[in-house]
């Protein structure tokens, strides 16, 4: 599809972030507030003025000015900044960005440095930013450990409504892989060339929707995608577009190639502004913020996503202590002779797996499984049985 990338990106620009002056379409009504994600039937939750009221409308019977009167003079930060792995840490972002839309901010800044992750939690992860239309995000790659959006981190980024990168950032990369065992194949060499692409093609699609719902190249996204994408840049009658070079026409000039056949495309922090997929260079919070013409807001790191990888971190030390206490068990009864020794040491290991097993259901991310926990219980009372029978 040709999208004039660079032009929409410039209009989005334009226009002043979400803020909330709200005029009836009949009566001429004004107040100053802002949108919630709360919904009652038909009906959407506002704040209205300094004491932020509750208020319910409906949203088709009002005009709405984004002109930031009604909302806190506050930006909220939410950080990606680890591998997406972790459903805990992915429902603590969803939690995170609903909570903070309802406060009102005048933006959510959700700062990126990741390699990227599961797709089904990258997914997740850029509905719930999506599904945020009572208030403007802004992705702000911010390098670090990672040193940019890559993968799943890139699709987030594009699911923002706007994008800054740090200078020496990059983005991009984002091909689905299957990993199995100790490897990873990407999709046509794991299911094969006519299965793979139809995983690819969905692929596509899903990045494009993503890119293009904020103004962005799809076919640009794409290549970040499937490897097999050529994308050029030409322009015609003073517009510029990203097209498949098969698709140039006469009297358009090439401006360049930004995807050749056989390699996925990953953008520099000035190429991906060059072409569009990010708003502009950054070089940290403040400097994203005074982009936006706030007067001195107060800026609010969200602490979930961080304070649920913690609990996940503390939870996993103690599943190891326990694994670890359950293999000497095992070894001491394995190895004593003494009846009554071994059925106290059975009912150590018993009570160890129990532990398990309700850790586990504290903290779906931990690597067990309660069923392999539940056999093993079997086979210790069995043995416990067992042994009382001599």
């Amino acid at each position: 599809m040709r999208r004039t990338a660079l032009i929409f990106a410039c209009v989005f620009m334009s226009v002043p972030v979400m803020g909330d002056t709200f005029t009836n379409r009949e009566t001429g009504e004004v107040f100053y507030g802002y949108a919630t994600q709360t919904k009652r039937g038909d009906k959407t939750l506002v704040r209205v003025g300094k004491s932020h009221k509750a208020r319910y409308i409906k949203p088709g019977d009002y005009r709405v000015e984004w002109d930031l009167v009604g909302r806190r003079n506050q930006v909220i930060v939410i950080p990606i900044q680890e591998e997406i792995e972790l459903e805990c840490e992915t429902a603590a972002f969803e939690r995170a960005i609903k909570a903070s839309s309802n406060q009102g901010p005048a933006f959510i800044l959700i700062e990126i440095d990741t390699p990227g992750g599961r797709m089904n939690l990258m997914k997740r992860i850029c509905s719930a930013i999506t599904k945020t239309d009572n208030c403007v995000t802004v992705g702000f790659v911010s390098g670090g450990k990672y040193g940019g959006a890559y993968s799943a981190g890139a699709i987030i980024a594009l699911a923002c409504n706007y994008v800054y990168m740090a200078e020496d950032t990059a983005l991009g990369a984002a091909t689905p892989i299957l990993e199995s065992g100790l490897a990873f194949e990407d999709l046509k060499s794991a299911f094969g060339r006519t299965v793979g692409e139809k995983f690819l093609s969905a692929s596509r699609g899903y990045v494009a929707s993503i890119a293009e719902g904020n103004g962005r190249s799809g076919l640009l996204a794409k290549a970040m995608v499937d490897e097999d994408i050529r994308v050029v840049e030409v322009t015609d009658g003073g517009e510029r577009f990203f097209i498949d070079p098969s698709e140039q026409r006469r009297g358009e000039s090439v401006v360049r190639r930004w995807s050749e056949r056989g390699s996925l495309l990953t953008l520099t922090a000035s190429e991906a502004v060059e072409c569009g997929i990010a708003d502009g260079l950054a070089d940290s919070q403040k400097s994203i913020v005074s982009r936006f013409r706030l007067d001195e807001p107060r800026i609010v790191q969200s602490t979930e996503p961080v304070k649920a990888r913690r609990k996940f971190e503390a939870a996993k030390e103690k599943m190891e202590k326990l694994i670890i206490s359950i293999d000497r068990h095992v070894k001491e009864v394995e190895v004593n002779e003494d009846k009554g020794e071994s059925i106290r040491l059975l009912d150590k290991l018993i009570k160890k797996y129990k532990e398990l097993i309700s850790l586990k259901k504290a903290n779906a991310d931990l690597p067990v499984t309660i069923e392999a926990c539940k056999k093993a219980i079997n086979s210790a009372e069995a043995a416990r049985r067992n042994i009382k029978k001599l």
